[in-house]
């Protein structure tokens, strides 16, 4: 929510109006750096006719709550990702989205981070020739507390979304898990199949809090290879690395981190509200098919 709240703010031709949250402390906080009121009283701030659009922070559990909220009162949302936790519940969202004529825009947040960037253009343009196989690895400390649920929705449906991006719908997918202590999912590792490509999928709160948080991918492919690894240690900027292999070529290494995706994904939603940009790229519509994959890999653990 800071995070939001601040790349709102940033915007020129954007007023952060108010900032809700469970408790008035970290609302207040929250608030005074970026010149907004502070409530815990959600109902009074989606019934200002002041207010066009809101953005949807809280716990993933009452997403759906809040963003049908939000919708009916007249608007416009961007939710953080996952929307939901299952494709059936995201769909009554969208339902209620095209009824009330409001966008529902969803945080898919790698669709403006390198190296996942570099990915989605490797793999529709086919610069690289036809991939094969792609393996995608996304750790992250461990988590506590009830704001994040299990592994699956929280962490790897962002890949998730990048292949479904790239490469459309996977003819099958199947995971497997290990359970936490609570038996919360806390490791997964999803198998996708299209035509002639497959994809590993790993995700996990299981790396040790000293590691820090990190995602790499590697798609081979029969005219070449692309790497990469983005890392944020727990001293120290973030880093990133895309290399790119060719036969015939010396390799192409590249550190730069691209935009700020979190920035990058506001002002997205931002243009779209001002009628600036294409709403395709972040409409729920294209959260549901990340959605119904996370869906089958959850389906396909129930039949072990």
């Amino acid at each position: 929510g800071a995070q939001h709240a601040a790349a709102f703010a940033a915007i020129s031709d954007v007023e952060v109006a108010a900032v809700v949250g469970r408790g008035p402390e970290r609302a207040q906080h929250v608030a005074a750096r970026c010149g907004a009121k502070a409530s815990d009283d959600l109902r009074a701030i989606l019934h200002d006719p002041e207010i066009d659009a809101v953005s949807v922070t809280c716990p993933t559990e009452y997403h759906a709550e809040v963003v049908s909220a939000a919708l009916e009162a007249g608007k416009h949302v961007f939710s953080e990702t996952p929307l939901t936790a299952t494709a059936a519940e995201a769909e009554s969202l969208r339902d209620v989205a095209r009824r009330v004529e409001r966008h529902l825009q969803v945080a898919l947040l790698m669709r403006f981070a390198r190296p996942a960037v570099d990915l989605h253009d490797v793999l529709e343009s086919g610069s690289l020739g036809t991939p094969y196989a792609i393996t995608t690895t996304r750790l992250a400390p461990g988590t506590t507390g009830t704001h994040h649920r299990d592994v699956l929705e929280e962490i790897l449906l962002f890949d998730l979304d990048v292949l479904c991006w790239s490469l459309g719908q996977p003819e099958s997918v199947s995971a497997t898990a290990v359970r936490g202590p609570e038996g919360r999912l806390d490791h997964v590792v999803a198998a996708l199949a299209w035509d002639r490509c497959r994809a590993w999928c790993e995700a996990s709160y299981l790396a040790p809090p000293a590691r820090g948080y990190s995602t790499s991918v590697r798609a081979l492919c029969d005219d070449g290879a692309l790497e990469g690894e983005f890392r944020v240690p727990i001293e120290g900027p973030p880093t990133v690395e895309v290399r790119r292999f060719r036969a015939d070529a010396a390799p192409d290494v590249s550190p730069d981190l691209g935009v700020e995706p979190v920035a990058a994904e506001c002002r997205h939603f931002a243009d779209v509200v001002r009628g600036r940009a294409d709403p395709d790229l972040l409409d729920v519509d294209q959260a549901l098919v990340s959605l119904r994959v996370l869906d089958r890999a959850r389906e396909s653990m129930t039949r072990r």
